[in-house]
């Protein structure tokens, strides 16, 4: 994979986020042949949907689109306008959630609203359902002011409001027995001394540990393996770490500096969009690289479908593509 060290100096230079220099940068240079941009993926419970959304929000703009396909046909399910940096289906397949100047819980099958959350940024990155669909957590924020918060889905209100990174806040992942809720932000240079990872107790809010590590100045996303033993999040430039939850240790790195990382549904792979332009497969415990699956713009989000047999990815090649796990191979491109 090339690596581009001038990526590093930027990212921790520029006072504006690292994403916000991705999607500005990418959308002015020629990185391959280019559509609209897409930021983020999700497959169905059931495996029988696939969605994908774009944002321009970050011009000030809500001309986005979300496209829901069905994966066995290509077929369009529904489309709808705004803007979305990011989705995810709830355990039970019967709602979509959509972060990005505003959030949104969609009805999964039709496209209907079913509710608008009154949160108070104008940019939300990520959002997350917790294992028993009862909670979704959302971050985001603009600058130095940023959020992480949790709505109770039925009845749309606010459980918890958590402040702790410098920047804005970009990933939110739930443990497996739903207890725990980790969030990643872009503290970058102003990095304070308990780092850009931070772990939550769903139950009462409160702030359980925050990691560092040396040389990580932002972090992206983040997945939890499935025992919930092990942390994975991406610092966006040059490396994916692997942090030991319970002690905080970082018990290993990979070279590639993925935006959004996800384990298979098996828990033998990692996969990860990767700076590179490349999404990354990892063979898991032992973090041996497996295959690269080539984007022709930066990789920008990845999703494993619930039997483990596809891997879907979207970048800024405006594609949606869906790759074989075991052979590597492309079986699917749709134009968003």
């Amino acid at each position: 994979m090339q690596r581009r060290p001038w990526l590093l100096i930027l990212a921790v230079a520029l006072p504006l986020g690292m994403s916000d220099w991705i999607h500005q940068s990418q959308a002015g240079t020629g990185g391959g042949k280019q559509g609209t941009p897409l930021q983020t993926i999700a497959f169905s419970p059931d495996g029988k949907l696939v969605c994908a959304g774009t944002c321009e929000s970050l011009l000030g703009r809500e001309d986005g689109v979300l496209k829901v396909w069905n994966v066995a046909s290509g077929a369009v399910q529904w489309t709808a306008k705004g803007s979305f940096m990011s989705v995810r289906f709830s355990p039970d397949g019967k709602l979509l959630a959509s972060a990005g100047t505003t959030l949104k819980l969609w009805e999964a099958s039709t496209g209907k609203v079913v509710r608008t959350l009154p949160a108070p940024f104008p940019r939300w990155k990520a959002v997350a359902f917790s294992p028993d669909g009862k909670w979704l957590a959302c971050a985001g924020g603009k600058g130095s002011a940023s959020s992480i918060e949790i709505w109770e889905v039925s009845s749309g209100k606010r459980r918890h409001q958590l402040k702790g990174h410098q920047q804005e806040s970009n990933g939110v992942a739930f443990s497996p027995d739903g207890k725990v809720l980790a969030s990643t932000g872009e503290d970058g240079a102003l990095l304070d001394s308990f780092g850009s990872v931070k772990l939550w107790d769903v139950n009462s809010g409160k702030l359980l540990r925050a990691f560092k590590a040396d040389g990580m100045h932002n972090a992206f996303g983040a997945a939890f393996s499935l025992d919930g033993k092990l942390l994975v999040v991406g610092d966006g430039v040059i490396k994916t770490w692997v942090w030991d939850v319970a002690s905080g240790k970082v018990v290993k790195t990979m070279n590639a500096g993925a935006r959004v990382v996800c384990f298979s549904p098996d828990g033998k792979m990692l996969a990860a969009a990767a700076i590179t332009q490349d999404v990354v497969l990892w063979q898991q415990p032992e973090g041996r690289p497996l295959r690269t699956l080539p984007h022709s713009g930066f990789a920008m989000a990845v999703d494993f479908t619930p039997d483990g047999k596809l891997l879907g990815s979207v970048g800024y090649d405006g594609n949606v593509k869906l790759w074989e796990v075991e052979s590597g191979k492309l079986v699917r491109s749709m134009k968003h």
